[in-house]
């Protein structure tokens, strides 16, 4: 499959579920910033990770959302200082002052944002593999893998404390009647990265299916990715990474894996090949483009992963002939030149077991690569596909390397990797119960 039809998938899983902001430039410097976007993937460092691909969607929503307030649809893309698009009252002036009563019924900016939950049957739509609830201030829609954006669009006020109310406008395309009313109530946790919703009333059934659940909110620092950002203490799944899929034949799935953990961590990546997390400190410290380069604290899960040789020019090629298995990547791991092996042993997680090794760099090492920007590094994973990624080691990285067999002939490498070689084991301490909590379907 070629880059372009895999960005195209990628794409249509963002889209599908109706980012709710858009960046603010025009059409047609979107449509600019799109066509010279180069599609040619670089071997990616690990652990950021970062796909070209996730950061074309961003721009792509945006032409999506503008197009679709230019023809009336009911994608409802806003921010909070902005009137929301379909509501039956006119957009106030510039110089307007909202009265008061307008303003008391705007929905509450602590809930508005996009939230993934869980698919659930709706109506007679077709099965989907998650979906979405996007609030702006005055706006409601529903999305879903593989349906329009904007299907269930509502105009959505605040009538009562823990109270919102959608009333689907007379633009209305979708299942609910023009008029149709729905009351529902939501409870927020208390780090407002969680919410649940229940139905008081409701006229139309459809929406109803598609509003009651408990959603995650994303808040992913970085810009060209989707992932939760900050967390609270609980249980999550992820969105993106697919450990049964090789990159190159990605499709979305809610929860392919889970992870649970105590307060004070991020989840920092979401990617078709990786998923990252992160102590909440050392998140605080990124910006929208990620971490400072080579400042790497947390711990990483790569799927698919492949024994990876070092070339000349500061690149890798997976290397022939070594098996993906528990066995054939650890001894691929431990027996690389420049690598110093730490202590290492045999671990099981539920039903899963593998090996793991605490690796760093030998000081004696001398191999540098030809790149004046590049120092020692040492290629030890990769993930191949139309998404690769690798995982180096840098003279002051100290790295937990875990090999998982997960069933059904898959593996996953978990990587508990710092650049601050005092911090590692306290790292380790508090990185093993959260792997410990991992579990894939």
């Amino acid at each position: 499959m070629t880059d372009e039809r895999d960005f195209d998938r990628l794409a249509r899983a963002w889209l599908d579920l109706g980012p709710d902001l858009a960046p603010e430039r025009s059409v047609a410097s979107v449509l600019q910033a799109v066509e010279t976007t180069p599609q040619v993937r670089p071997w990616i460092r690990w652990p950021t990770g970062r796909n070209t691909i996730m950061s074309r969607l961003l721009p792509i929503a945006a032409v999506v959302a503008v197009a679709a307030v230019a023809v009336g649809g009911l994608f409802m893309v806003s921010r909070p200082s902005q009137g929301g698009v379909g509501s039956p009252t006119a957009v106030p002036s510039a110089t307007a002052s909202p009265s008061s009563s307008a303003v008391a019924a705007r929905i509450p900016e602590a809930i508005q944002g996009h939230w993934i939950g869980q698919p659930r049957p709706i109506g007679s739509l077709p099965p989907m593999t998650r979906t979405s609830l996007n609030l702006s201030q005055d706006g409601y829609h529903f999305g879903a893998t593989d349906l329009p954006a904007g299907i269930l669009g509502s105009v959505a006020s605040a009538t009562a404390p823990g109270q919102i109310t959608l009333v689907t406008p007379a633009s209305a395309t979708g299942p609910c009647p023009s008029g149709d009313t729905g009351v529902y109530a939501y409870t927020l946790s208390s780090g407002g990265t969680m919410l649940h919703t229940t139905k008081t009333s409701e006229d139309c059934a459809a929406r109803g299916d598609a509003v009651v659940g408990d959603w995650y909110r994303v808040a992913c620092k970085n810009t060209d990715d989707a992932c939760w950002g900050s967390l609270e203490a609980g249980t999550y799944p992820s969105q993106y990474v697919n450990p049964r899929l090789d990159p190159a034949t990605w499709a979305p799935l809610l929860g392919a894996m889970t992870v649970t953990v105590p307060a004070g961590w991020a989840n920092a990546a979401d990617w078709p090949n990786q998923f990252s997390l992160t102590p909440a400190a050392d998140y605080a410290l990124e910006t929208k483009d990620g971490p400072a380069p080579d400042t790497y604290n947390g711990i990483w899960v790569m799927t698919q992963p492949q024994a990876a040789s070092q070339t000349a020019d500061c690149s890798h090629a997976i290397e022939p002939g070594i098996s993906a298995t528990v066995d054939g990547l650890y001894g691929w791991v431990t027996s690389r030149p420049g690598i110093k092996v730490g202590d290492s042993g045999t671990m099981a997680i539920g039903p899963y077991t593998g090996k793991w090794v605490d690796v760093s760099v030998d000081p004696t090492f001398s191999f540098v690569c030809t790149s004046s920007a590049d120092h020692v590094k040492v290629a030890l994973i990769g993930s191949g596909g139309d998404h690769p990624t690798d995982w180096w080691l840098l003279p002051n990285e100290h790295l937990r390397v875990i090999v998982l067999d997960i069933g059904q002939g898959d593996t996953v490498a978990i990587g508990i990797d710092t650049t601050y070689p005092d911090r590692f084991d306290q790292l380790v301490k508090d990185a093993m119960p959260i792997v410990q909590s991992f579990t894939f379907k």
